[in-house]
């Protein structure tokens, strides 16, 4: 059942088994929030201008956001990290400090005779990155390609090859009229229902076809005029369902799976063509996955959380979750740590213990083995599509794999060790079958419900390439698949988040487009997406959403950029450096992003502080506001008995100093003596108004207005605000010394000693258990709160520093 309001929005959801999600919109101080009840309590905060300014999560996590006087994102801290936003006109550019250090790494490999042949110089910095690859094609020849970062706002990627100085070809993408930027494949569409991939030896011919409705109807892979493979997919068109896929080997070897649904059109059943059944899936009136093949028994929560399954071989694993909801024991031996934004960074099972590296765009650059000192990099070199991966390094197979995408942003093949790889992938970009460039078969893959392969077989020593269902990079230490939106991992075998996916826009804020979105209207509690992954009506409408003819009639071939020969391009002579200031690279290609902000706003917010309850309307023709820069208060009344509000609050200043539902002003001492015969007004008591006060030994006075029991006002008269602002300081250090050495005592038993999280030594970690703290260290602020007052009361805005 959905709850919602005067205007429309929901703001309650109510499941079957009772349990109860609720959003309640509250105005604030200078803006407004949005609380979450449900699984957790998790609250939305918002300025004036809705540019979100802070998420507050279970168990004292945050994330706050910083913008200037144009809206724009200045930091964001989280987890102990800020990342700074620095925008530069005269460079056009928008340079990134990510303080978690810089990435520089030059990959080489080389050929059988020893002779270098790939060089990837890969450099990322605090400001931006670049990547020059060098392919040698011979002694005599190479190609040289230049990927620049998202600090310049126009896609830069460029090959050039010595192998024709005198006839420089450059090839055109037949379907949308961009420069063809790779040397794997070329495509044709001879009509609007067919594709053919070819490889440049005109050995391998791959085929794609789709029916009247924009299905994919048929696959065939030829080599050298010989028919190795053919796919067919047939459907019940009066469902819209796919009903069964045929395949044919070499046409000789044939055989088929089988789909049935139920009558809501959910998957409940894969057989093969003898009618054995490969898997099946029964639901609960949550539409939860609880019983397949594999896990006779799946049991959640009112939260919708698994919390136990049973397996096909009688073992019992059981879940367990942390205060936000993010998975973190199955069973006590397999232990996953999240960061804030709900990213994997460590990973244990017995003595297999993993690191996942992001970048500050939350996408995965590195997975770190740190026992063994292995890892795999990840690289993004397609700026059009940010988290596309276009070169993984596998440094314990010393192993460039190089990935190659049709105009879909579907897999079509990948290069390694000179040797070059197609893929035939299904609707979503599933990998099905892997050829090698001598049309041998290398590899076959079938996939269940929600992406489990259930059927697999390699034909030759097994290659490496870590992509599974629906093209994402595949996990297969955790049999998860990364997200291409947020990056979360959910598993393929039960169709689960491994943490809550609510909201799913937040993390790629737009911040020179405020704007308010319900959070609950993408409410997603672990569940995937059945119109994204399941096999359904909307799965199928929404594919090919780009006509091709459409596209074809917008063909632009106007490229004036050609040049002979490397040598006569203007990019590379000598009279033009390539990374000057006055390059022709700058100049024409290095455009900076969000020059212009097009934002209009009004020229005075005024929102109430307190949320207005039912039998509270106290806010109601009553207004405080905020006069920028001085941080002044201004109360604002229409009704004719408000004297001592605007004695307590005109002409106070705010202090910046953060802490939730408190609100701290700094008043002069005069305007306490005009108060005092106004403090046992019977209004008081009417809307719930509490004040108490006392003088300290310094004659000064500290007042707390409480309102219904929502928001406290503290206001100090007769001090100034380096003292006040200094005494604030110096008490928040002091309570949350407490709770940074509770936070990490906590932490450390949750994680059931694992000392690997941890630079304690063992007798340090003995007296953190024990006492709850470490004597010879202290507690002291990451970031100066003079200069970063918005992080304050940020637990992981703390460090430990040793004792002198």
């Amino acid at each position: 059942m959905l709850r919602k309001d005067s205007t429309g929005s929901v703001t309650g959801i109510i499941m079957p088994n009772q349990a109860e999600h609720t959003l309640e919109y509250r105005t604030y101080f200078n803006g407004y929030r949005l609380i979450y009840y449900g699984l957790h309590t998790q609250i939305w905060e918002y300025d004036s201008k809705s540019n979100l300014e802070r998420i507050y999560f279970p168990f004292q996590r945050l994330i706050t956001f910083k913008y200037d006087e144009n809206n724009r994102l200045i930091y964001s801290f989280t987890d102990g990290c800020k990342t700074s936003y620095e925008y530069l006109k005269s460079q056009k550019q928008i340079h990134i400090a990510y303080p978690r250090g810089q990435i520089y790494e030059q990959i080489y490999e080389y050929n059988n005779n020893s002779l270098l042949n790939n060089l990837i110089d890969y450099y990322y910095d605090k400001y931006s990155y670049i990547i020059s690859y060098i392919k040698y094609n011979s002694i005599n020849s190479f190609e040289l390609r230049f990927i620049f970062s998202k600090a310049y706002e126009r896609n830069f990627l460029e090959n050039y090859s010595t192998n024709y100085q005198l006839s420089y070809q450059l090839n055109y993408n037949e379907n949308s009229g961009y420069l063809q930027s790779n040397s794997f494949v070329r495509l044709t569409y001879p009509t609007i229902y067919e594709c053919f991939i070819k490889d440049y030896s005109n050995s391998i011919t791959i085929s794609r076809r789709i029916d009247e409705y924009k299905r994919l109807k048929e696959l065939n892979l030829n080599y050298k005029n010989q028919k190795r493979l053919t796919i067919e997919f047939i459907y019940n068109n009066k469902q819209l369902l796919l009903e069964q896929i045929k395949i044919t080997l070499n046409e000789l070897e044939k055989y088929s799976y089988t789909y049935e649904y139920d009558n809501l059109k959910r998957l409940i059943s894969i057989k093969n063509q003898n009618q054995n059944s490969i898997d099946y899936y029964q639901y609960d009136l949550n539409n939860n996955l609880n019983s397949t093949k594999s896990y006779p028994s799946i049991q959640y929560n009112q939260w919708n959380q698994i919390v136990q399954i049973a397996t096909n071989e009688n073992l019992t694993l059981n879940y367990k979750y942390d205060q936000n909801g993010f998975l973190h024991a199955i069973s006590n031996n397999k232990l996953y740590l999240f960061n804030s934004f709900g990213l994997l960074i460590k990973y244990k099972y017995n003595q297999l213990v993993i690191d996942y590296i992001y970048d500050n765009e939350q996408r995965l650059i590195m997975k770190l083995y740190p026992i063994t000192g292995y890892y795999l990099r990840f690289i993004y070199g397609n700026q059009q599509q940010r988290r596309m991966i276009t070169h993984i390094y596998n440094s314990q197979l010393k192993l460039l794999t190089i990935i190659y995408y049709d105009n879909q942003n579907n897999l079509i093949g990948f290069e390694q060790n000179e040797k070059k790889y197609f893929l035939l992938t299904d609707d979503v970009g599933s990998p099905l079958f892997m050829y090698d460039n001598n049309g041998l078969l290398i590899q076959e893959k079938f996939y269940g419900l929600y992406g489990q392969i259930v059927i697999e077989k390699n034909y030759n020593d097994k290659v490496f390439f870590p992509f599974g269902f629906t093209g994402l990079l595949l996990d297969e230490d955790l049999n998860c698949v990364f997200d291409k939106i947020h990056g979360k991992l959910f598993d393929l075998n039960l169709g689960r988040y491994l943490v809550p996916n609510f909201p799913l826009t937040w993390t790629n804020k737009q911040t020179y487009l405020p704007n308010m979105n319900n959070p609950l209207h993408d409410m997603n509690l672990y569940k995937i997406s059945d119109e994204i992954y399941n096999v359904n009506e909307i799965f199928f409408q929404q594919l090919h959403n780009n006509d091709i003819l459409s596209q074809l009639r917008n063909l632009n071939y106007d490229f004036t950029s050609t040049h002979d020969s490397v040598l006569s391009s203007p990019y590379f002579n000598n009279q033009n450096i390539i990374l000057e200031e006055n390059s022709l690279i700058y100049s024409s290609f290095f455009s900076y992003f969000n020059e212009h902000y097009s934002i209009s706003y009004p020229n005075k917010f005024t929102y109430s502080i307190a949320h207005i309850e039912n039998d509270n309307d106290f806010w109601i023709n009553r207004t405080l506001s905020v006069k920028s820069p001085n941080q002044q208060i201004e109360f604002i009344s229409f009704t004719s008995y408000d004297d001592l509000f605007s004695t307590l609050f005109n002409q106070s200043f705010l202090i910046p100093y953060r802490k939730q539902n408190h609100v701290y002003f700094l008043q002069n001492l005069n305007s306490f003596q005009q108060l005092k015969s106004h403090l046992n007004q019977p209004l008081f008591r009417q809307y719930k108004i509490n004040i108490r006060y006392q003088t300290n030994t310094n004659n000064l006075v500290d007042m707390d207005l409480i309102i219904a029991n929502t928001t406290t006002f503290h206001i100090k008269f007769g001090s100034t605000y380096d003292q006040e602002y200094k005494y604030l300081i110096d008490n928040n250090l002091s309570q949350m010394i407490k709770n940074v050495w509770q936070y990490e005592r906590t932490y450390l038993m949750e994680n059931f000693r694992l000392y690997y999280l941890y630079t304690w030594s063992q007798n340090e970690i003995d007296e953190l258990i024990s006492s709850g703290y470490v004597t010879n260290y202290t507690v002291v602020y990451r970031y100066d709160p003079w200069i970063y007052p918005e992080i304050i009361d940020d637990p992981t805005n703390f460090m430990f520093k040793m004792k002198t």
